[in-house]
C-alpha cells in the first residue's frame, strides 16, 4: 500500500507503533544487558570472612565429632537414620550460614552440593551448588570417619 492510499487512521496506528517501539527499546536493551559478574569463588581464608570460613571448616568437624547415639542405639536402625539426618542437616545449615556471611565461600558451595544430594533436597538447588563448585575450581568431597578403631 503506497503513502497516497493510506487512511488517516492507518497513519495514526503506524505512528503509535513507532512510538511504542521507541519507548520500549531502552527497556529491551536493559533486559538484554549481561548480568553483573558474580564475585569469584575462593577457599582462601585470607580472602573470606573469618566467620564464613570457620562455618565450613571448624563447624563440620565439631558436628561430625558430636556423640549422637549410644552403643545400644546401634541396634535400632531408626535411631541411626535419625542421627545421620541430624548430622547432615546441621552441616547443610552451617554451609548455608557461611554463604549468607560470604557468598564467595567455595567450600560452602561444595558442602551444600554434597549435603543437598545426601539429604535428597531440591534437585535444581543441588545441581546449582554442584555446578558452582566445579565452575569455581572446587571439589565435592565426602568425609570418612572410622570411630573407635584402636591401632594395632
Amino acid at each position: 500500500m503506497g503513502i497516497a492510499a493510506r487512511t488517516p487512521r492507518a497513519a495514526r496506528c503506524e505512528i503509535s507503533l513507532y512510538r511504542a517501539i521507541s519507548l520500549l527499546a531502552p527497556a529491551l536493551l536493559l533486559l538484554a544487558a549481561p548480568a553483573p559478574a558474580q564475585p569469584a569463588l575462593t577457599c582462601d581464608p585470607a580472602q573470606l570472612a573469618p566467620d564464613s570460613y570457620r562455618l565450613t571448616t571448624e563447624a563440620p568437624a565439631l558436628i561430625l565429632a558430636e556423640q549422637r547415639i549410644s552403643w545400644w542405639d546401634a541396634f535400632h536402625i531408626e535411631r541411626i537414620q535419625a542421627a545421620a539426618e541430624d548430622l547432615n542437616s546441621e552441616v547443610a545449615w552451617a554451609a548455608e550460614a557461611a554463604l549468607r556471611i560470604d557468598p564467595r565461600n567455595l567450600v560452602a558451595h561444595g558442602h551444600l552440593a554434597r549435603q543437598y544430594l545426601v539429604l535428597g533436597r531440591d534437585a535444581e538447588a543441588t545441581d546449582a551448588e554442584w555446578q558452582a563448585t566445579l565452575d569455581g575450581g572446587g571439589a565435592i568431597v565426602w568425609t570418612s570417619t572410622w570411630r573407635r578403631i584402636s591401632p594395632m
